[in-house]
């Protein structure tokens, strides 16, 4: 009895031992299937797990000035459309100031020059709500309409295209930037997926050969404990 009890035991305790396993085995199966990694801990690939930890802590870096880029591009973008603006109002007070020169009526005239104050006082406006009024507002001529007016609107307008060439060229440098760093982002967290991606087919094909080794060993543990039942009624 004794030989006998003790072999049906240690059958019993063999059988739940497998199951266990049986049963660790299907969670971590499961739980690739779930993230579609074959690596989600330092235990299940010491070395890829750390590579892809670095390549995502880069990416992470990437992200963070990406925000960066992404407004100084748009302050650029807003400069671009403020020089626009400011060089059609000036070239509209140049042709006020033109049309003005033919002028003799005083009433006309104090019209003529209403309206070129109106747009030089728009131009300052314009420039500062475009965030480009400390480089613009220094440049623009005054309010007043007099025999320079046209001379000081041409070198005005010829400094604040400079000024706009020299904004583009920023903008298109910071927009190579923002390609490049977009595209090592994409490349950092493809690599790092690479190294941890599961076969979800090949998953799909363990989990279900572990679920039915697990089916096995519950009918088998089942077999062994009425074994053991059944030996016990004897005594």
């Amino acid at each position: 009895m004794a030989i006998n009890d003790i072999s049906l035991i240690s059958s019993l305790r063999s059988n739940l031992a497998a199951l266990k396993n049986s049963s660790n085995a299907l969670s971590k199966t499961e739980e690739r299937l779930s993230t579609g990694k074959a690596v989600n801990t330092p235990t299940d690939n010491p070395t890829n797990f750390s590579i892809a930890q670095g390549l995502l802590s880069r990416s992470a870096d990437l992200s963070a000035n990406k925000d960066a880029v992404a407004n100084s591009i748009k302050t650029d973008n807003i400069a671009q459309v403020g020089y626009q603006r400011v060089t059609s109002l000036l070239q509209s007070a140049q042709g006020i100031a033109s049309a003005a020169k033919s002028i003799s009526d005083p009433t006309e005239q104090a019209g003529y020059a209403a309206t070129y104050k109106t747009l030089i006082s728009q131009a300052g406006q314009t420039a500062n709500e475009a965030g480009i009024g400390s480089s613009v507002s220094s440049i623009l001529p005054s309010g007043a309409l007099s025999d320079q007016s046209a001379s000081e609107l041409e070198s005005a307008i010829g400094s604040i295209r400079s000024q706009s060439a020299a904004s583009a060229t920023t903008l298109n440098g910071t927009s190579i930037i923002q390609d490049f760093t977009n595209n090592m982002i994409s490349t950092l967290q493809a690599a790092a997926g690479n190294l941890t991606v599961s076969d979800l087919n090949q998953e799909a094909a363990i989990a279900l050969s572990q679920q039915t080794e697990q089916q096995l060993g519950v009918a088998s543990l089942g077999m062994s404990s009425k074994s053991s039942q059944s030996l016990l009624r004897l005594f």
